[in-house]
């Protein structure tokens, strides 16, 4: 196999990729409204607030401690920690003084805790907002795939039907260009 249908073949991994990334970041949205929809409201105390003052690193966190409710974790209650729980760079700044946020909680889910603090005057909470990037950006990369995924199809069609263009243009003799000719005839 020559060179241009083998990065032609391999291209394929790109829009792939972007595909995965818009089931992740649907997956995400899903996980989110879940705990949203289902959970139980609490107040969970800021343990750790990182936020990266650079401009070219925008990955701020936080880690909580979430006083459960009786009748959750088995019916007795108790404290969840959580981990490293991503904040976007742009809400990061509206939790850096509180103490204490609002949250749902359902322990047990794959997104055990949201933050149901309002965002802004709006009214719509921080967990909402997540839960709409996560679909805005499930949408973008969907729409990349798809995109990339033609422009590639085309690509591959093209190569197979009529070769690679480079390796024509290549195997021309200097006369068959006219701009050559044009240029040896005026001197």
């Amino acid at each position: 196999m020559n060179s241009p249908r083998w990065v032609a073949r391999v291209l394929w991994l790109v829009p792939a990729f972007l595909a995965f990334i818009c089931a992740q970041q649907v997956w995400a949205a899903y996980t989110l409204g879940q705990t949203i929809q289902k959970g139980t409201p609490t107040v969970a105390e800021v343990v750790e607030l990182h936020q990266e003052n650079r401009v070219d690193v925008t990955y701020d966190h936080m880690r909580l401690r979430v006083d459960l409710p009786e009748g959750e974790n088995g019916g007795n209650g108790g404290a969840l920690r959580t981990g490293q729980m991503s904040v976007p760079h742009t809400l990061a700044p509206l939790l850096q003084d509180k103490k204490r946020l609002k949250v749902f909680v359902r322990p047990g889910a794959v997104q055990e805790v949201v933050v149901r603090e309002e965002a802004r005057a709006s009214g719509a909470s921080i967990g909402a907002t997540q839960q709409r990037l996560a679909v805005v950006n499930a949408a973008m990369s969907g729409v990349a795939a798809l995109i990339f995924g033609i422009g590639v199809f085309w690509w591959n069609r093209y190569l197979r039907r009529r070769g690679d263009p480079a390796a024509e243009q290549a195997g021309r003799r200097e006369e068959d260009y006219s701009a050559g000719r044009r240029v040896r005839e005026g001197e």
